[in-house]
């Protein structure tokens, strides 16, 4: 196993200049850069190789091939669920989208050639939105859009001042489950930090980001399961009211985080918004054990009417 670190230095000038670009895989060449930002001479020069290789063909050929590679191995996002081994009503959410902005984020990487990486998968160096992001943003729409649903959706917040007793038993799951969504391209942006007073630019900062107009997929499945101490109690009629409730505030959540609040860091900003329409296939919102097949949309703003027909018709069902 080769360390290549050690065996591509880069902490000068002269080692800068010496290195064959061409012969080092783009991804790991990337990740040695990050020692050019131990001194000034090199800083320049590594920040100049960075930006080109960017936007050289190899590297986007191989992200390309990355993602390829994933879906082959089935651990890409999915694009559907085997729904009959689930509970009836469990339902399965896919959107195949384009960014309308920039998507930005946070790599857990702390030795890095830019200053905010953008966050990648770590064996196959493509950018992703993990699952828990994607939860975070619903769960925040949702306060917005269908607040009712929340604790249901994503479980509740620990109380304060609780007990390690009170804690437990007031804590549940959340029905809502959310697959990593997967991107293969990447590119900059320039912040530039202006002083409060005088009101002008200090010291501009290149930040990785996910340029606008790359495509991923969102994937939500739900579990129709009574995860909480009230559902236990309901009906078969109250149960299917309640998760046709809960498909209609997934809607609201999806259209409100996708189309208004963004899914991304700076979203206040305007970061990490969706094109309103769809890419490739249409989604659809295929129910377990549901007759009349899955609704379709081809559009974030067609979702909410789709979903309330379908709750009707899971209302209607026996």
């Amino acid at each position: 196993m080769i360390d290549h670190y050690a065996a591509f230095p880069l902490y000068t000038r002269e080692q800068m200049l010496a290195l064959k670009t061409e012969s080092i895989d783009p991804v790991t060449l990337i990740d040695l850069l990050a020692q050019t930002t131990a001194g000034e001479d090199t800083k320049i020069l590594g920040q100049d190789t960075y930006a080109g290789l960017l936007k050289a063909a190899g590297y986007r050929k191989r992200l390309e091939s990355a993602a390829a590679m994933m879906d082959t191995l089935g651990i890409g996002t999915p694009a559907q669920v085997d729904l009959s081994i689930l509970p009836p009503l469990s339902f399965f959410l896919r959107a195949d989208f384009a960014l309308e902005t920039p998507y930005m984020s946070r790599d857990g990487r702390v030795f890095s050639v830019t200053e905010n990486p953008v966050r990648k998968d770590w064996v196959f160096g493509i950018p992703l939105i993990a699952g828990t992001t994607w939860k975070g943003s619903l769960r925040n729409a949702c306060l917005l859009e269908a607040r009712g649903a929340v604790d249901r959706l994503f479980g509740p917040e620990p109380l304060r001042d609780a007990t390690d007793e009170e804690t437990r038993a007031s804590l549940h799951e959340g029905r809502i489950c959310a697959f990593t969504s997967f991107f293969n391209q990447i590119a900059t942006e320039i912040v530039n930090p202006h002083d409060r007073v005088r009101r002008i630019g200090k010291n501009p900062i290149r930040i990785e980001c996910v340029p606008k107009g790359s495509r991923s997929r969102l994937a939500l499945l739900y579990l129709a399961l009574p995860r909480d101490n009230n559902s236990r109690s309901l009906s078969p009629s109250e149960f299917r009211k309640q998760v046709a409730d809960d498909l209609i505030a997934v809607a609201r959540s999806v259209c409100g985080a996708m189309r208004d609040y963004g899914v991304s860091a700076k979203k206040s900003s305007g970061y990490g918004a969706a094109v309103d329409a769809l890419v490739g296939e249409q989604g659809i919102i295929e129910v377990a054990g549901l007759e009349g097949g899955p609704a379709r949309f081809a559009k974030f703003s067609e979702l909410i009417g789709e979903a309330q027909k379908l709750a009707a018709r899971i209302q209607e069902s026996v």
